[in-house]
Formats: structure tokens, C-alpha cells, sequence
């Protein structure tokens, strides 16, 4: 299997399968334009409020499968999809969890995401130290100056 660049540079694989409540809850982790949609979707004043806010948005669109099946297998999520052919499966899988599921089971879904972010500045940060120094010289400062006084 050929790396692509996108491979290389950001450390792929960008899934990882973490046991949470008792279940394989396979993560990815999101794109800035992933998240940026979900911070302008929900958008919250109070910021000790926010990670509530977006928890649930985040995992539906984080969540990969649970247990190997992924959320448009899930009979209730079907059931809720063929009701509201107009919706993402992301925005019924987000009121599905915040309407039926406890605060502490998002709350520890979230938290194992949060894990698998913080796994991954450490995998780029380690990949940051193996790299040459790429402190080169400033730009102008190579080139010698025309100037007879200098």
C-alpha cells in the first residue's frame, strides 16, 4: 500500500479503536472544516458550557462504529433516517444522542474522544522531534547586500 502525502504529514492512521463503557468505540479525529461547522452549528456565550454543547455533534461525527457497526447500520438510527430523509445521518445521530442518551455515557464517549486527539498531538509532536532542524535563516539574511557601506 503506497503513502499518500496526507499519510506522511499528518501520521496517519487517523482512526483508533479505544474500549469505552464496555464497547470497541472506533475514533476519527476531525477535520478543522469538521469542526469548525460544529462550533458554527452550535455556538455557545458561555464557554465552561461549550464542551457540553459540541459533544454531542462531535461524536456523531468522530464515531466511526461501535462494536464494528457504524451508525447507519444501527436499526434506530435507520428508523430515524427514512423519517427525515432530509437530514444528515450526523444531525440524527446527534439528536438521537442528546435526547436519549444519559449526560455520563456522552460525557465518557467524549472524554475517550478527547484521548484520541491528545494521542494524536503527541504522535505529530513526536514526529515534529525526529524531524531535521528546519530553523533555516531568515529570509534576506543569505543574500549579501548591494550596498558599499555595509
Amino acid at each position: 500500500m503506497a503513502n499518500t502525502l496526507l499519510d506522511v504529514l499528518l501520521g496517519r492512521p487517523q482512526s483508533v479503536v479505544k474500549q469505552v463503557i464496555g464497547k470497541r468505540v472506533e475514533f476519527c479525529i476531525l477535520t478543522n472544516g469538521e469542526r469548525g461547522e460544529i462550533l458554527r452549528n452550535n455556538p455557545t456565550a458561555n464557554l465552561l458550557a461549550a464542551p457540553e454543547v459540541i459533544a454531542t455533534p462531535t461524536l456523531a461525527r468522530a464515531i466511526v462504529s461501535i462494536d464494528g457497526i457504524k451508525w447507519r447500520d444501527f436499526q434506530d438510527i435507520k428508523d430515524l433516517a427514512n423519517a427525515r430523509k432530509d437530514a444528515s445521518i450526523e444531525t440524527i445521530v446527534a439528536e438521537y444522542l442528546s435526547s436519549t442518551f444519559p449526560f455520563p455515557v456522552i460525557q465518557e464517549l467524549y472524554l475517550a474522544y478527547l484521548d484520541v486527539v491528545n494521542e494524536y498531538y503527541n504522535k505529530l509532536d513526536a514526529l515534529k522531534k525526529t524531524s531535521p532542524d528546519q530553523n533555516q535563516e531568515q529570509s534576506g539574511m543569505s543574500a549579501k547586500s548591494s550596498d558599499p557601506t555595509l
